[in-house]
């Protein structure tokens, strides 16, 4: 990915893996979102989740408002809760990519998020809520096996954390309820892989920090996290196994 970026000659770049899809329109609509508004550095559609053999799951959304956000801050506040973001479903400015360091090499699982995070972070996000992308659902992904090594998983996703936590608090004060709500999205996901490698386990242990979360802390994981489709998604697929 950070050969292609590096390579490329456009104003514009995009990741597709072998086994996600663009949907028919897709560029057309990119095309004119970016036209109306060419300051854009993030260009965002929903998705579809599809599994192994195309057919569609469900919808995955972000939890942002149509046309472009009001600031950075906004984006990556949400952001932080967990990364909403399909990795077929962005287009953005392959100059900012370059200077913002491309994708974490030494990050296997969360590479896609934090780049995200730094790309919200460098000017304006635009989301057109149409399902224009598909992302597909499986339990042979490269990522999805590596979840199963627990610890290298949760390093992962509380570096990428602490790292843009830290580089927000330097502009100003993250919301502590961001900062509580994101550490319990964290421990969310780790069941959440603890269940698709076979072992239902840590559920009684994260529902206290759960219900300290308060019905504000409520709201926002489940607007940010998108954890109902995901898990749904996942259901449907066959990847989650609650043995």
């Amino acid at each position: 990915m950070n050969l292609g970026l590096r390579m490329g000659r456009g104003r514009y770049a995009c990741f597709l893996h072998h086994d996600d899809v663009w949907f028919p329109g897709r560029l057309d609509a990119a095309r004119v979102a970016l036209g109306r508004d060419p300051e854009t550095v993030l260009f965002i559609n929903s998705s579809w989740f599809i599994d192994a053999s195309g057919a569609r799951l469900n919808r995955w959304h972000c939890p942002l408002p149509e046309g472009r956000s009001p600031t950075p801050a906004f984006v990556v506040e949400r952001l932080l809760v967990q990364n909403f973001i399909a990795v077929p479903a962005p287009i953005f400015r392959r100059d900012v990519a370059l200077q913002v360091g491309g994708l974490d090499e030494t990050n296997w699982h969360s590479a896609d998020w934090d780049f995200w995070l730094k790309m919200a972070s460098s000017g304006p996000t635009t989301y057109l809520n149409r399902p224009l992308t598909g992302y597909r659902v499986h339990p042979v992904t490269a990522t999805w096996r590596g979840t199963g090594r627990a610890a290298d998983y949760r390093w992962q996703m509380d570096r990428v954390l602490d790292e843009h936590i830290a580089a927000w608090e330097s502009r100003g004060p993250i919301r502590p309820s961001v900062r509580r709500v994101a550490r319990f999205s964290v421990e969310a996901n780790l069941c959440l892989a603890s269940c698709a490698h076979g072992h239902a386990r840590g559920w009684p242990a994260l529902m206290p920090h759960f219900l300290a979360l308060g019905p504000r802390g409520w709201r926002r994981y489940f607007r940010d996290s998108r954890i109902v489709e995901r898990v749904a998604a996942r259901l449907r697929a066959g990847v989650l196994r609650w043995a």
